[in-house]
């Protein structure tokens, strides 16, 4: 079961300086990266996986240039752009698992300043660290001429999931990780929740009446327009509004139900915002948020959106 709740990107194109995202591939690195050997510690061009399993951002909330550095992601064509303003700047990723498993797996990595060598000259360069069920494996493709560290960055889990299966959880995840511990993973226990939802036989009437597809007054569509109202740039989805805005235009549908809607949401805007940017129901949005299994957790098939 599909219900996106990403429409945000339509009301910003993705609220924040540092996403840099190109949906042509020929497009290139930002205007602002160039002039990199007048740079304190030259500009770095990293390599990165696509969003299909990983999430990448840097460590702390901030503008565009910080840490004495002028950063961003193209989180479409899988690339991280670095340029070292600071003679001791540096900024700090962490690359996060998308499986939904709850486990957390991530690592890290830093571009720029990273101490002195012998001879007590500054050292710039790419470093993975902090390998916490991820292993980030940086490979130096070497400086240009005009100044440009370039890495290539793979990511290996070094440790198996535990999957357990609960209410929400996509059935896709217990065949994603070969070697995977997995807990309550047979059907019958899969069907036992679901059949389980939160979602009451009024809820369902309530909701299925609104219809599906993408027009306004369409449950598809006000699952979206609530997504918006609840957003903040700085926390996400607030539950609460979201929640109070879907009773109030749903009637008749118990704040339990919306929660649902609301994690299919919060989901949406934590793991799709690149697949979402310009459109909440484009086909690689839709996809995008099946990873949370909507259907597993309201207990019935709400109405879908249709690709536009």
């Amino acid at each position: 079961m599909l219900v996106t709740t990403t429409g945000f990107a339509a009301t910003t194109p993705y609220p924040f300086p540092q996403d840099c995202s190109n949906v042509n591939a020929t497009t290139g690195a930002p205007g602002w990266f160039k002039d990199c050997t007048k740079a304190s510690g030259g500009c770095f061009k990293i390599a990165v996986p696509k969003e299909q399993y990983y999430n990448i951002g840097n460590t702390t909330f901030g503008a565009s240039k910080a840490g004495g550095t002028q950063w961003c992601i193209d989180h479409l064509q899988g690339f991280v752009y670095s340029k070292v303003i600071d003679p001791v700047g540096a900024m700090y990723y962490e690359v996060d698992d998308r499986s939904g498993t709850g486990t957390a797996p991530q690592c890290r990595f830093l571009t720029g300043y990273d101490g002195e060598d012998t001879k007590k000259d500054p050292v710039y360069r790419a470093r993975a660290y902090n390998p916490a069920g991820l292993e980030c494996l940086l490979t130096d493709h070497n400086t240009s001429k005009d100044g440009i560290h370039s890495y290539a960055l793979a990511v290996k889990r070094t440790t198996p999931p535990t999957l357990t299966w609960t209410r929400g959880m996509s059935l896709s995840l217990l065949e994603r990780y070969p070697g995977a511990t997995v807990v309550a993973s047979n059907t019958a226990a899969a069907a036992a929740h679901v059949a389980a939802g939160a979602c009451s036989a009024d809820d369902q009437t309530a909701i299925s009446a609104k219809g599906g597809g993408t027009t306004a007054g369409s449950f598809p569509y006000i699952t979206s327009d609530c997504s918006k109202q609840a957003l903040s740039i700085f926390s996400g989805i607030d539950e609460t509004k979201f929640n109070t805005c879907l009773t109030g235009a749903v009637s008749g549908v118990s704040s339990g139900c919306s929660d649902c809607f609301y994690k299919a949401a919060d989901y949406g805007y934590k793991n799709c915002k690149s697949a979402c940017l310009f459109s909440w129901c484009s086909e690689g949005c839709l996809d995008c948020a099946k990873g949370f299994d909507t259907t597993g957790c309201a207990g019935f098939t709400a109405p879908a959106p249709t690709p536009c």
